[in-house]
């Protein structure tokens, strides 16, 4: 929804802005601001409008390829991380409140580790 919203205002703020533009460069406002732009400025809007997103887009697919968690990898990695779930969950739910603090301590410093790890 929210893109949607941005999709329909943000072009018609960009477009009175620019008119607004206009009108204090030149003293008037007139009816387009693109049709009266020389042709080296309508093709830089055109590149920077078109061609700049579709190289980002293109750009944003390339860590698609080096992500590590598919296939195989990822069947892996969910095999070990149900059975492990299941038994914190067991755990966790027949825990007195001694006993859910000491889990609580321990995930955290498993996450603290994971941290320095990472660093």
């Amino acid at each position: 929804m929210m893109m949607y919203a941005v999709r329909r205002v943000l072009p018609a703020e960009l477009y009175n802005e620019s008119m607004d533009c206009c009108e204090w460069k030149n003293g008037c406002r007139q009816g387009t601001a693109v049709g009266t732009q020389a042709k080296k400025t309508k093709f830089w809007l055109f590149v920077l409008s078109t061609g700049l997103p579709v190289i980002t887009g293109a750009l944003g697919i390339l860590p698609k390829f080096f992500y590590p968690l598919t296939g195989e990898n990822r069947d892996r990695m969910y095999a070990e991380l149900v059975p492990r779930r299941e038994d914190t969950a067991k755990a966790v739910n027949s825990a007195s409140p001694e006993e859910l603090e000491a889990i609580k301590q321990q995930q955290a410093a498993f996450t603290q580790e994971e941290r320095e790890d990472l660093l």
